[in-house]
């Protein structure tokens, strides 16, 4: 009986992360629907939740180019992408950089380190179970190149956690900035 009552009142702690907790906090002016894509044999939800449906389909147009370019980037660079570690959806949170640098929002990041400001963020450790977020800024001060190369880089991020090569922190961010200009040129070669 004790154990159910445990049980019971643990559920509701599940519930909700940390980042929903906090993101639940801000009024975005626009949620998206679910969006999928199959990438690598794996169907990958994203939700984006910002500002408006123009810069969703903009944000979904670097997510895809960059899902299609992650796993081929990391087999190049001597990395497997045949096994999937975790299997997570992702929410993406487009926020001002001021809101993302709040320390009174991103609670979440304050824990005892010191708190550089920065431009993106991919976490799955405060998301629910089965999701993970990232978190980017807004369009305000930044070009786009700038934008495309905050997004993909985070995304790599999310690709060298689920192909469970995310032990080298060093070569992680190495890694996930020469992909971001690489993500960033693709775009720009293709309007030639």
């Amino acid at each position: 009986m004790l154990t159910l009552f445990y049980l019971f009142f643990s559920i509701p702690c599940l519930a909700f992360s940390p980042h929903d907790t906090q993101m639940g906090k801000i009024n975005f002016n626009y949620t998206s629907g679910t969006k999928s894509f199959h990438v690598d044999g794996a169907n990958i939800n994203v939700t984006y939740h910002g500002f408006s449906e123009a810069e969703a389909q903009e944000v979904f147009e670097i997510v895809e180019r960059s899902m299609q370019m992650a796993p081929s980037f990391l087999r190049e660079h001597g990395m497997q992408t045949k096994y999937t570690c975790e299997d997570y959806s992702i929410d993406l949170y487009d926020l001002p950089k001021d809101v993302l640098n709040d320390h009174r929002v991103m609670t979440f990041m304050n824990q005892g380190k010191p708190f550089s400001p920065m431009s993106g963020l991919y976490d799955s450790e405060g998301s629910a179970p089965g999701k993970s977020s990232i978190f980017i800024s807004a369009y305000v001060g930044y070009s786009e190149r700038s934008r495309r190369k905050i997004l993909s880089h985070e995304l790599l991020h999310y690709w060298q956690e689920r192909t469970c090569n995310n032990r080298f922190v060093e070569k992680m961010q190495t890694q996930a900035m020469l992909f971001e200009n690489i993500v960033a040129n693709s775009f720009e070669a293709s309007l030639y």
